[in-house]
């Protein structure tokens, strides 16, 4: 995963107390600590500017350094002059105020008559440009300095990533789910992500192919590790490895960052099985999937993955509870193991394929059986040609009963933009908009990192309709 770049200055008028009070130095020391904690690489070979002259020079050198944000730091009150040549250097720039060391006696800093004065002059010359405020001291550690610069750093780290991804979308959308369109111009063009088309027997090949015997044994036996139980022969958690190694060497191969995989029917008539134990390893490795070929889907958990940097998991909305206002997110069996509750993950024979199975007659088709552990989550949907993102955050809470045998969860607790949000608001947004009927689901509350990432690409996050309950 790429780290984002973030160019540091210090702008200041020596009229006032910058020097004195330290305030670069001191900033530099804490943003080198953040740097290490929130994983982005700080260019700050930039010590004081004040004139013109200098910060021409200065906007050089972020130039070259190719940075990904600039963060112009009002020192203490600055000149006019100094601020448009920082606008050639980056296209997203932050502004950050620092509070007044004290508050009697002559004026220290005016750092925030600075800011108003730099972000004036930046935004009448340049009225398209977006920027960012930050108020905090040097040290980074008041007034949620350092939550805001998480959440640019998750943004940036997503949109960073996200350009010239490549996601292999194999064979097709399953059939009948023709609501799983996408738009690969409009992918490229939103997101910067490229569709690679791949074929299924290139999967079922590599699966046959003796090469990866001994990879895709070492894959089995995490597996197993992996798993609190067990309740299938190791000869079909080997099927499954088998077709775990053969994606991982075809994102190798194709240089993929994500993959679509049509998981049925093929699958079945092939290889008489249900790769959604391979889908639950890849994600819980590195190799986001979707399955039932959903692009879209896949683009979605692929952005959720940049901005969380966990394992994120695709699912559908099975239940409802009104009462409490929760909905049961579930999927069939692809759920990775990172999202178990205490119980654990459990692979098991997969219930929907076996469901019609009389008993005693043979089984076939593995399962990641989890209940979602308890926390935040954040619900991201992304548009078919990257238009437009769909987000609302909840917690996996307690249910009125256990999730249904799979992968699944209860989401409860849902807001979106900072409002609390019902089941029915959830039913009404998907009458309103006809969502696809998958929902790619990260860990962590991160709407805002969502919301920034759309604000720097000029995408268009919808809100969520409010419904009545029920209509008489």
């Amino acid at each position: 995963m790429k780290k984002i770049k973030i160019g540091l200055a210090g702008l200041y008028f020596p009229n006032f107390q910058a020097e004195e009070y330290k305030i670069y130095k001191r900033s530099l020391s804490a943003m080198t600590k953040l740097a290490e904690q929130l994983d982005f690489d700080l260019v700050a070979g930039v010590d004081k500017v004040s004139t013109e002259k200098e910060a021409k020079a200065a906007a050089a050198y972020f130039a070259d350094e190719k940075v990904d944000f600039l963060l112009l730091q009002a020192s203490s009150l600055i000149l006019g002059d100094i601020i448009l040549p920082f606008a050639e250097a980056s296209e997203r720039i932050g502004f950050w105020v620092v509070p007044e060391p004290v508050l009697e006696g002559e004026l220290p800093l005016n750092s925030l008559t600075g800011f108003n004065l730099g972000v004036s002059v930046l935004r009448q010359n340049y009225p398209d440009r977006l920027v960012k405020w930050f108020y905090g001291s040097p040290e980074c550690d008041d007034y949620g300095f350092q939550d805001r610069l998480a959440v640019t750093v998750r943004a940036l780290r997503c949109l960073k990533n996200l350009q010239n991804s490549r996601v292999g979308l194999i064979h097709d959308a399953v059939p009948t789910f023709i609501n799983l369109t996408f738009d690969r111009e409009g992918l490229k063009e939103h997101l910067g992500v490229e569709v690679v088309s791949l074929e299924l027997d290139e999967v079922f090949k590599g699966a046959a192919d003796k090469e990866g015997e001994s990879r895709a044994e070492a894959v089995a036996a995490e597996m197993i590790k992996t798993a609190a139980s067990v309740q299938v022969p190791e000869e079909e958690i080997a099927e499954s490895s088998r077709v775990t190694d053969s994606l991982l060497g075809m994102a190798q191969k194709h240089r993929l960052d994500a993959v679509a995989l049509r998981c049925w029917p093929e699958f079945q008539d092939v290889m008489q099985l249900a790769p959604c134990a391979s889908v639950s390893y890849l994600n819980d490795h590195g190799l986001i999937t979707s399955c039932e070929g959903d692009l879209p889907g896949a683009v979605s958990m692929l952005a959720a993955w940049y901005i969380s940097q966990e394992a994120p998991t695709m699912n559908d909305p099975v239940a409802m509870d009104f009462e409490n206002n929760l909905i049961q997110m579930w999927h069939c069996g692809p759920g990775p193991a990172s999202w178990a509750d205490e119980n654990g993950q459990t692979l098991d024979w997969h219930h929907t394929l076996n469901r019609r199975v009389p008993e005693g007659e043979k089984k076939s088709g593995l399962s990641s059986d989890i209940a979602f552990k308890k926390g935040a989550v954040t619900l991201l949907h992304a548009a078919g040609d990257g238009s437009t993102f769909f987000v609302m955050q909840g917690e996996v809470v307690e249910g009125p009963a256990k999730p249904y045998p799979g992968s699944g969860g209860w989401i409860g607790n849902l807001t979106c933009n900072g409002e609390p949000c019902t089941a029915a608001d959830f039913l009404q947004s998907i009458t309103t908009y006809g969502f696809e009927h998958h929902y790619p689901i990260m860990r962590g509350h991160h709407e805002a990192a969502v919301r920034e990432l759309a604000s720097w690409t000029g995408i268009h996050v919808l809100d969520i309709p409010k419904a009545e309950r029920f209509v008489k």
